[in-house]
């Protein structure tokens, strides 16, 4: 199968299509993905997010191809089962600190030496090292907050997940993911090191402070 196509929709796009094509509401694929998800006469899949904005398919199985691959990603990289809303940072920077420290056999802190130590990690699958890669996002917002400032938190990610991903907010608010370039390294398969990430994200803080 080709690349499959998924056409973005304006709330007006969804809105008129609802009045004129009157799809019906699958209930069990809503339930599956936390979307409403349409189903059209002529095959087509609609799907909309809480905001009123959606995405059309051309048929059943392209969204069902492009679903699963896409979900699998996102559960994959959103630190599902670690972090929710009424997470504690503090316990789970703890448990990251302390796994990764397990896993290398050695005491780790938010030393440029524990860094270095962290970035040699190869992640070579990050659906089955998930817990690993997890580890390693969260531990980067440890040391950013240690070294440079700003406060751990968590974001929910406007996805159909309802998902949270670790950040760093300074003291306007502002929202710094230190990890940001290293995670498309992993996905995309490029060179960009943990260390190179949370450079570039240091430099932007620095911009921004000034």
């Amino acid at each position: 199968m080709g690349k499959i196509e998924v056409k973005e929709l304006s709330k007006k796009q969804v809105n008129d299509m609802l009045l004129q094509d009157k799809p019906e509401l699958n209930e069990q694929l809503s339930d599956k993905y936390f979307a409403s998800i349409y189903l059209f006469k002529d095959g087509r899949v609609m799907l909309v997010n809480e905001d009123g904005k959606g995405g059309l398919w051309k048929s059943l199985n392209e969204f069902n191809s492009f679903s699963d691959e896409d979900i699998l990603q996102v559960r994959a990289l959103n630190l599902e089962g670690w972090l929710d809303e009424d997470s504690d940072v503090s316990k789970i920077l703890i448990n990251a600190t302390t796994l990764l420290s397990s896993m290398l056999d050695r005491k780790l802190d938010y030393s440029e030496q524990s860094l270095k130590a962290i970035s040699k990690i190869k992640i070579k699958n990050f659906v089955e090292e998930k817990e690993v890669l997890y580890a390693i996002l969260i531990y980067s917002c440890g040391y950013y907050v240690h070294n440079y400032g700003g406060q751990l938190s968590l974001h929910r990610r406007d996805d159909y997940l309802h998902t949270h991903v670790p950040i760093v907010l300074d003291s306007f608010g502002r929202t710094y993911t230190p990890y940001a370039e290293y995670l498309k390294s992993i996905t995309e398969s490029s060179k960009i090191s943990l260390i190179q990430s949370i450079e570039l994200e240091r430099i932007k803080y620095n911009l921004l402070k000034e």
